[in-house]
Order: structure tokens, then C-alpha cells, then sequence
């Protein structure tokens, strides 16, 4: 049996998205980013473009633009050379952000160390300091090392 992580999401995110001027496919898109279960607990989704296309039965070359409007408009950052997709973290959608148990920020640990190095981490990082919760530097120290930071970046 798969475990699959439950992921909320708020009743007014399409208010929330509003702004960005989204199309009916483009907030499609968002959405599977969100609920896909290519997601893993730290919110970075190894999710391939192919496996989108596959997941909403598009083609690659729309798949590609949508997904490349999502990253120009600053609602997810992509890594197309590691299959990484991330949510902005600037949007809450990010379940890291309310880890409380030690054990929750060890398992993001152990699941960091399955990924690999991307530049893709950053706004994570930022975000995450910015949060000032001493419980998760762990993580922020592993993510630090993923992005090629130092700890005091």
C-alpha cells in the first residue's frame, strides 16, 4: 500500500490566483501541481513534464507553455533538467511550513536526502528563514547544502 500525503486546499485559492490571470487550463495545471501525487511532504514535486501531460492527457508542447506561463508569473519554479516543480512558497501551500514534531522535520530531512541538487531551492530556503521557527532549521540547513548555499545565506 502507497501512503499518499493529504493536501488542503484553501476554499478561496482561486480568489487568491485571481491576479495572475489565469486561464481555465493554467489553474487546471495548478491544481494537479498541487494535489499530484508525484508530491512528496517537503512540497517540492518530482514531477517530470511528462508525467503532467500523462496525468491530464495534454500534449507536451502545451503542457511545456502552461507550465512555463505558471513559472514566468512566479507561481512555481521548475527545474526541467532534474523534473522539479515547485510551488511558490510565498502562496502557503507549502506543508513544510507548519511542521511542529521534531519527527515530521526528521523525515523532511530523509526526504531531502533522495533529492537531487537544484537551484530550485532557494526561494524555499528564503522563505523558510524568513519564518524564524528554530524547529526546522534542519531543514533549512539540508536545503541549503541542495541549492549550494552556506548556512549563513
Amino acid at each position: 500500500m502507497m501512503y499518499r500525503r493529504k493536501q488542503w486546499v484553501p476554499t478561496d485559492l482561486r480568489q487568491q490566483l485571481s491576479p495572475y490571470g489565469l486561464d481555465f487550463f493554467e489553474y487546471a495545471l495548478f491544481l494537479e501541481i498541487l494535489l499530484s501525487r508525484h508530491s512528496n511532504m517537503v512540497g517540492v514535486f518530482e514531477c517530470p513534464k511528462y508525467y503532467l501531460c500523462a496525468d491530464l492527457s495534454w500534449n507536451p508542447e502545451e503542457t511545456g507553455t502552461r507550465l512555463g506561463h505558471l513559472d514566468e508569473l512566479g507561481l512555481v519554479h521548475k527545474d526541467d533538467s532534474k523534473g522539479l516543480i515547485m510551488l511558490d512558497p510565498g502562496l502557503g501551500l507549502n506543508p513544510i511550513e507548519d511542521y511542529r514534531s521534531p519527527l515530521q522535520v526528521q523525515m523532511a530531512v530523509k526526504v531531502l536526502h533522495h533529492l537531487p541538487y537544484s537551484k530550485i531551492y532557494r526561494p524555499l530556503v528564503k522563505h523558510l528563514i524568513a519564518l524564524n521557527k528554530p524547529s526546522i532549521k534542519p531543514v533549512i540547513k539540508k536545503l541549503n547544502s541542495l541549492c549550494g548555499l552556506r548556512d549563513s545565506e
